[in-house]
């Protein structure tokens, strides 16, 4: 037996899906794969685990196919609409999801996912476990019990309400053990289970009260009033097949593994990828943990430790950032060690730093490495320092990899890349995440067969685009007039036709 107050979670993985993708407007990454239901589903998994901290967790899904209920009633759920494509699409990227996070998955070609919850709920109670079944279907009411609740979801993706015992007894005047029998005589219009026409939940409240449950309501017909005991007798046989329709089948014979349901550490190497190219990035920066200050940094405030600083850079190549409140510059070395370098301090005259620094950086042969490259040689240009000998950039491979982001901040790309989220950080700080996102940036664009056009035509670009952002460039400004008078021209022009096509003038420019 397994420790009795741990808990088992279990998602009803299709009733949540359905959940997601209405509740969210559509959403599409990059490459206009639709993503809306993915994401709504996403963001319920981790605030389940998160808030409800179970032990063991599971997800069943339904197959999708003709169950033992469609034998039963070929018109079972016949009024249901097919899944939208753009919604079937997304329930492999779902279950590659869930994969990441380690709960085990359980469809079944004759029954549906209620079934399987039934079955799963079952054995979690013989093993002594408190079950909680996330889910936003009412038949499933009908198995709750003492060590058995059901989350329903309320609004939205965000908002709950939990049933127990007491619960159901408030919300539909009858125990859990006979929602079934409330359902068989009400129907269920979701599923086009018919129950018996006339019979409202006030009528069923009532009946099931005094008779507990359908068959025993059946025996006693005679004591009924005359327009119930016609109405009943009528379509009492449809009450009945509304019953076993209904009524959960908890005796699957399913393989349970618990070591595979209890709950661990979301697997990053799987799930980060997957949001990347879902475009998931405030679910990569919730996912991800924030990454400790690096406090090993060495402070360069003698004449001494500026000579050990050159000889070391000198040995190249080296990552630099620079900060400009207070003015300086970061470096990491090859050798894996943080400086930083005040270019206004006491201790180093001004000119001595100049001095020191200025071969090193004007050396084409030393290789430096930095995110934003060009604006760091506009920086330092006003420190009179000329960069040289541009290695990598990481803010320019981000985008080579991938050119439609809206954002290649080091902070997004150490989301994405390293699979660590980070708050303002100093210079000397980003130098260390800068050094790190190099070498697995260099490796995808090889792979992406990217390095030459990198080398050859990006980065040598940056230097370029940098004296002309410096220095501006000169345009011919009766040229430039001209083509804004043709623009506008144009844009006249079109706005005529949609007026004309429209049949009135408006405000196109509103919203």
């Amino acid at each position: 037996m397994l420790t009795e107050k741990e808990k088992l979670t279990l998602i009803d993985g299709t009733g949540l899906l359905y959940r997601a993708y209405y509740a969210l407007p559509p959403l599409s990454n990059t490459q206009g794969v639709p993503t809306g239901a993915v994401y709504g589903f996403t963001r319920m998994l981790m605030k389940l685990l998160k808030e409800k901290k179970p032990e063991y967790c599971a997800c069943a899904f339904d197959k999708g196919r003709k169950t033992f209920r469609h034998k039963k009633f070929k018109e079972y759920k016949i009024t249901r609409p097919r899944m939208p494509g753009d919604l079937a699409s997304q329930i492999p990227l779902i279950k590659k999801i869930l994969i990441g996070f380690g709960v085990p998955i359980f469809e079944e070609e004759e029954y549906e996912a209620d079934d399987i919850l039934a079955a799963l709920a079952k054995e979690g109670v013989r093993q002594g476990l408190k079950v909680e079944i996330f889910t936003e279907d009412k038949d499933i009411l009908q198995i709750v019990a003492s060590s058995v609740h059901i989350i329903r979801l309320k609004k939205g993706i965000s908002q709950t309400d939990l049933f127990d015992e007491e619960r159901v007894r408030a919300n539909f005047g009858i125990s859990p053990s006979q929602i079934a029998d409330y359902l068989s005589l009400v129907g269920d219009v979701s599923d086009n289970i018919p129950g018996v026409p006339g019979v409202g939940p006030a009528t069923a409240k009532e009946l099931l009260q005094k008779y507990g449950d359908l068959e025993n309501l059946i025996c006693h017909l005679d004591d009924l009033p005359t327009s119930k005991r016609k109405l009943l007798k009528k379509y009492q046989d449809q009450a009945k097949r509304s019953k076993e329709l209904i009524t959960l089948i908890s005796s699957i014979p399913l393989k349970v593994n618990w070591e595979k349901f209890r709950v661990e550490s979301p697997d990053k190497k799987v799930l980060l990828p997957l949001f990347r190219e879902l475009g998931f990035k405030k679910l990569m920066e919730d996912f991800t943990a924030s990454r400790p200050h690096n406090s090993e940094c060495r402070s360069i405030k003698s004449p001494q430790e500026l000579n050990e600083l050159t000889l070391t850079l000198k040995q190249g190549p080296f990552v630099l950032q620079t900060g400009k409140e207070p003015p300086g510059v970061a470096f990491f070395s090859k050798d894996g060690i943080c400086y930083w370098l005040l270019l206004l301090q006491k201790e180093l005259p001004k000119d001595l730093i100049i001095k020191k620094i200025s071969p090193i950086f004007q050396d084409p042969q030393i290789k430096k490495i930095g995110h934003n490259l060009k604006k760091i040689i506009l920086d330092l240009k006003e420190w009179e320092l000329d960069l040289k000998g541009l290695g990598f950039d990481t803010q320019l491979a981000a985008y080579l990899l991938n050119p439609l982001a809206s954002d290649y901040s080091l902070k997004d790309l150490c989301i994405e890349y390293l699979g660590e989220s980070m708050d303002e950080v100093s210079p000397p700080e980003r130098v260390e995440l800068i050094h790190k996102l190099k070498e697995g940036l260099e490796e995808k664009l090889k792979e992406e067969n990217l390095w030459e056009l990198y080398t050859k035509v990006e980065l040598p670009l940056i230097d370029t685009l940098a004296k002309m952002e410096s220095r501006g460039i000169k345009v011919k400004k009766s040229a430039l007039e001209e083509f804004l008078s043709e623009v506008r021209e144009k844009i006249t022009s079109l706005e005529e036709e949609i007026y004309e096509e429209v049949g009135e003038k408006f405000n196109i420019n509103s919203s």
